[in-house]
């Protein structure tokens, strides 16, 4: 039986205010927005562009990004425009469930529109759920955990305030944090060391740099952080600092050859598709969830970590 089509494709940009102790804590960080990004702009709230597709046969399917000039590099108004002069005709009266030539042929006809097609790649599988009535973890490869932990995030700051709210969020009974770094490797280790000793062997640290570094610098720090078990390294170079082969080269010096429990991912800002070694990260099989301490680490280039999933302070 043929599947239904898509019909309609609606557009909600949706702006979500911080909240002020929120704001106090970015302004008194680094820059004034507690991370390594130099951006000049003040930054008060999150934006967001919400996706809905109706098909045919009346399911809908929905999708959000998060969107903010210093890292996306368009506004929610700039996400609606391309999507309506130029993505949208390669979605409508097509199937959600040829997802693959709808990727294709927006990729190949619309360059650079790499957050654009990302939302409407969400809102197609949602919808393809919706027909089937399927949760959408059974089109992507399956369930693999039945919860995740919230993330307390930590802005980058002087050492002292960051452990300190760290505490604050850790009497709160959070075991999961992310920490803003990238101001040195000597300040990243410490931030890094002092974690690991408050939340013990069982926490879980995840870092986010904001594209400080360089891919040289890059490799540095991240190995420098490595022992103290890092889950995620997020962005740890800007997409305009290299081209991607020369990000993936970086990469492999981060993976230690032979540790077949690693599960560090790297995370770089970098546009287009995922490489040889990002390939190999993102399709290989975990094979143990449980928190534990980790000495290698590898790398998947060009994947986002963040949309959907967000920590209490974002």
């Amino acid at each position: 039986m043929d599947q239904p089509a898509i019909t309609r494709i609606e557009l909600f940009p949706l702006y979500v205010p911080f909240k002020e102790e929120i704001m106090a804590i970015m302004s008194g960080g680094e820059g004034g927005l507690g991370m390594a990004i130099g951006a000049e702009e003040p930054w008060t709230g999150g934006d967001f562009v919400l996706c809905r597709l109706t098909a045919e046969d009346g399911s809908t399917g929905t999708g959000e990004v998060f969107v903010w000039l210093p890292e996306t590099g368009v506004s929610p108004a700039d996400l609606v425009s391309i999507i309506h002069h130029g993505l949208g005709k390669y979605l409508m009266g097509e199937c959600p469930f040829n997802i693959e030539k709808i990727n294709h042929r927006m990729e190949i006809n619309v360059a650079r529109s790499e957050v654009a097609r990302g939302l409407l790649d969400m809102a197609c599988y949602c919808l393809m759920g919706s027909i089937t009535g399927r949760p959408v973890y059974d089109l992507i490869g399956g369930k693999t955990v039945d919860s995740m932990e919230m993330a307390a995030l930590i802005p980058l700051a002087d050492p002292d305030t960051m452990l300190s709210l760290g505490k604050h969020f850790y009497d709160q009974g959070y075991r999961t944090f992310r920490l803003k770094l990238g101001a040195g490797v000597e300040r990243d280790v410490a931030a890094a060391r002092a974690f690991r000793e408050m939340i013990g062997e069982r926490g879980r640290l995840r870092v986010d740099y904001n594209q400080a570094y360089r891919p040289d610098e890059a490799v540095r720090a991240i190995n420098a952080i490595a022992p103290f078990g890092i889950d995620f390294a997020e962005q740890p170079v800007a997409a305009a600092a290299a081209d991607q082969h020369v990000i993936a080269r970086a990469a492999e010096q981060l993976v230690v050859a032979g540790a077949a429990e690693q599960d560090v991912v790297v995370i770089a800002a970098v546009a287009g598709e995922l490489d040889r070694a990002g390939r190999e990260a993102r399709h290989r099989e975990r094979e143990d969830h449980a928190p534990q301490r980790r000495d290698s680490v590898r790398a998947e280039i060009g994947g986002r970590l963040e949309v959907g999933v967000r920590g209490p302070l974002e």
